[in-house]
């Protein structure tokens, strides 16, 4: 099931709504951020971590960067964290095994983000949900809004959460 989430015009609205959408996140919770290079998904990513933050109640140090060569930032909080992962540079299953991805994915405590879920073949989930980036002027895209498409893989109770959170904004 696919449905039209949000319309972005700017990288500051793109994290302005990871942070609506952020405090909506629960341990447990996987969500895919799948769109080209440059889409904003890391940006989106800044305002989920920042959303989650705020709904917990705690303070962050440090910054969310993007993993493209780490693989998986963690970010700690006393009752939760967050595993971001880029699974950009990967090319099979098996390069998964080395990086501590399966290991952020049973953890109980954690809200996963993937960017990139499908560049690796059987790395998705089947218990999350997915937010595919699509540019609107793809022949310009710095200055194109983004339209993110909510894609619904098996956590309805995400997807519902995701949706009312932005109803609010309407």
């Amino acid at each position: 099931m696919k449905q039209v989430l949000a319309r972005t015009v700017s990288p500051e609205a793109t994290e302005a709504l990871g942070e609506v959408l952020g405090a909506q996140l629960r341990p447990g919770d996987v969500l895919g951020l799948r769109g080209g290079l440059g889409a904003g998904k890391t940006q989106l990513t800044h305002g989920l971590v920042k959303g989650f933050r705020a709904h917990l109640g705690e303070a962050m140090s440090g910054r969310v960067c993007s993993p493209s060569y780490t693989i998986i930032n963690t970010y700690e909080f006393t009752t939760a964290r967050v595993h971001h992962m880029d699974l950009y540079r990967l090319t099979d299953v098996d390069d998964l095994e080395s990086t501590g991805y399966w290991d952020a994915l049973a953890d109980p405590d954690a809200v996963v983000i993937i960017e990139w879920p499908r560049q690796v073949d059987g790395a998705l989930p089947r218990h999350g949900a997915e937010l595919v980036f699509e540019i609107e002027n793809p022949s310009d895209p710095a200055s194109s809004a983004r339209v993110l498409i909510l894609e619904g893989i098996g956590d309805a109770g995400l997807r519902a959460r995701l949706l009312g959170a932005v109803a609010g904004l309407a």
